[in-house]
């Protein structure tokens, strides 16, 4: 993912923009840039009346493009930077042309300054191309902390680990004092529809599926101070999710508006250094505040090493975006996709329901008066250690296929069934027992779920062939039809496995490389992910008497040593490696599927089992994961 940093250090009187090389992106030269001429003063100047003229409901398409230039400027002031820029750009886009639909240019920014921190970086205008880099689907402005920076290094953010469920603290709070009118006695700044919000979750858990998301709720009266910090205190939250208002107080400090439990529903203030502090020894790695100008508390919050991601709003939003915004964001967390796709697709939600209510009628009278489309979100990450859903497998010789001891083994252990079965011999004298070296990889913890290839489906390349059980709802959104969203997907061909790997950046494995990742041990291989003898507790086969896939998650004690999860069972996987197959006279090149099935017998699910499928048939029983 190719990826542009840009610091930009305030020097006493002056400040200088410099670009740095991230290790491990393709970027290979540093260059200094010249300060603008344009002062920091006149650029707020300009920016307060951008934010004045929205509070008032004028045309700021103007205005934001004045502002959205000279940032670019200060960025692209060298000319070889703005080379750089361009280059990076073209190859996202040549890689989103080759179906890598996460393909995504990363521009980061950190300031060391306040006051450069506070100016609005996501309304950058290219000027070549006359437009936003926000309004692209394949840029992500993304705000690193200067700490991140400058003392931990960089490296591609993507979201923290975490084993599913993803687990949500939902505060919704919307005071009944928070109610005043705008100059024309539009009542735009109402209250939050507080159930609406609940039922939005709710219907979003719902997709998502169940054991993919649990959610906590404070929800007006209860989403006090005193609840919030006991639920902070004493729950496991991944995310902490804030919906309501925000404010900034007398002391140029900003603060959430929490309720004080009463019938009334006061508005209690809890200040951003409050927040810090609470969250500061929380379990929460993520911070999503829907929350009008919240921006300074979340530049505050960036500054907390333990957290990933950090996300508010630079200004205004009406309610219809901002649940548009938050299903997008909880969905790509479900579906284990990196901050910077889910980022993306919840501004393009934006975006397009404010389309639909461009004319600002309806029950809620908001005038969208040219562009860009508010609130733009904002976003600070830095990277965790390791890919949410993939685990590393170093380089090195790992030992495949079944030696002859391995072969006794076996016998011995079914043998209350006469032993290995005749066909399953014959499978594996294709491939006999070796020794193999391998370069690193990443494989996915689990197959590709039933969410995971939804997500696909409604973001991914148009008109691609659904699967049974995915259907198509009047508005062109597609849902799953009573399958269970945690369950490994099924029922696709081979081309489209290979295509949604693409689409996220990675590929199909070859058969080598999935064997080793589901035998190695830190001191050599196993027979199977977990040991050496079979364990039908740990495995879904046809004994497990189940009527088709269960969820990646039920079987979490059949992990190997990497901690990688449903390898034997459940469902077979496709590989990209492939074998002939001869029938009558003819022969096919078929490809090689791995890890036996639900309705298939135990022999199958011996990992360096592989047995040939057509690829073009969609199989009941056959998935896939992905390798980076």
């Amino acid at each position: 993912m190719p990826v542009i940093h840009f610091v930009i250090e305030q020097l006493r009187n002056r400040a200088r923009c410099r670009v740095e090389s991230p290790p491990g992106t393709q970027c290979s030269e540093s260059y200094f840039i010249a300060p603008s001429t344009t002062t920091i003063d006149s650029l707020k100047e300009e920016h307060h009346r951008l934010v004045t003229k929205i509070d008032n409901g004028e045309d700021v398409h103007d205005l934001a493009i004045s502002l959205g230039q000279q940032l670019f400027k200060i960025l692209m002031k060298n000319k070889l930077v703005e080379q750089l820029y361009r280059e990076k750009l073209d190859q996202v886009i040549s890689a989103r042309q080759m179906g890598n639909n996460s393909a995504t240019l990363s521009v980061w920014i950190s300031c060391n300054s306040p006051e450069w921190q506070s100016l609005p970086w996501e309304l950058v205008f290219d000027v070549k191309e006359k437009s936003f880099l926000s309004m692209w689907n394949y840029v992500c402005i993304l705000r690193v902390p200067d700490h991140i920076s400058h003392y931990q290094g960089i490296i591609t953010p993507t979201i923290s680990e975490y084993r599913p469920p993803l687990n949500i603290l939902i505060v919704i709070a919307s005071p009944a004092s928070i109610y005043h009118l705008d100059r024309n006695g539009y009542n735009w700044f109402n209250p939050i529809n507080t159930q609406k919000y609940v039922e939005y979750f709710e219907d979003i858990r719902n997709e998502c599926g169940k054991d993919l998301v649990v959610c906590t709720s404070l929800v007006g009266s209860d989403a006090t101070r005193e609840k919030l910090e006991k639920e902070i205190a004493q729950g496991n939250h991944d995310v902490f999710y804030f919906v309501g208002h925000h404010r900034e107080t007398t002391d140029e400090q900003t603060a959430i508006i929490l309720e004080d439990g009463t019938e009334d529903r006061s508005g209690i203030l809890m200040s951003a250094k409050e927040l810090q502090e609470l969250l500061k020894t929380s379990t929460v790695r993520i911070v999503v505040l829907t929350a009008c100008n919240s921006f300074k508390t979340v530049t505050l919050l960036s500054k907390l090493p333990r957290l990933d991601a950090v996300i508010g709003m630079q200004m205004d939003m009406p309610m219809f975006t901002a649940l548009e915004f938050d299903k997008a964001i909880i969905s790509g967390l479900a579906a284990s996709h990196s901050i910077h796709e889910y980022f993306i697709r919840g501004r393009i939600q934006i975006q397009e329901a404010l389309r639909r209510r461009g004319d600002g009628t309806g029950d809620f009278p908001w005038r969208v008066t040219g562009w860009p489309y508010w609130a733009i979100p904002m976003i600070y990450a830095k990277n965790p250690n390791s890919q949410s859903s993939f685990c590393h497998i170093a380089s090195g010789e790992f030992d495949i296929g079944l030696a002859e001891n391995d072969l006794n083994l076996l016998d011995k252990q079914f043998s209350n069934i006469g032993g290995l079965p005749h066909y399953i011999k014959e499978y594996l004298n294709r491939f006999p027992h070796q020794k193999i070296r391998t370069a690193e990889f990443h494989i996915g913890r689990w197959p590709v779920t039933n969410h995971q290839y939804l997500f696909f489906l409604n973001n991914g390349p148009p008109d691609i062939e659904r699967p049974p059980g995915f259907d198509k709802l009047a508005d062109g959104r597609i849902h799953l039809n009573n399958l269970n969203p945690s369950a490994p997907v099924v029922g696709i061909t081979f081309e489209e496995a290979e295509l949604y790997c693409r689409w996220v950046g990675g590929r199909l494995p070859q058969a080598e490389e999935w064997e080793a990742a589901a035998r190695c041990y830190e001191d050599g291989t196993r027979i199977f992910p977990w040991g050496d003898e079979f364990d039908p507790v740990l495995c879904s086969s046809i004994g497990s008497r189940t009527d088709g896939p269960e969820s990646v998650f039920s079987r979490k004690d059949g992990k190997n040593f990497h901690a990688i999860e449903d390898l034997c069972g459940n469902v077979f996987e496709w590989t990209a490696s492939s074998s002939p197959v001869f029938i009558g006279n003819d022969s096919y090149n078929w490809r090689l599927v791995v890890g036996g099935s639900w309705q298939s017998s135990p022999f199958l699910a011996i990992p360096a089992v592989r047995c040939p499928r057509d690829p073009e048939i969609r199989y009941r029983d056959v998935g896939f994961r992905c390798v980076l």
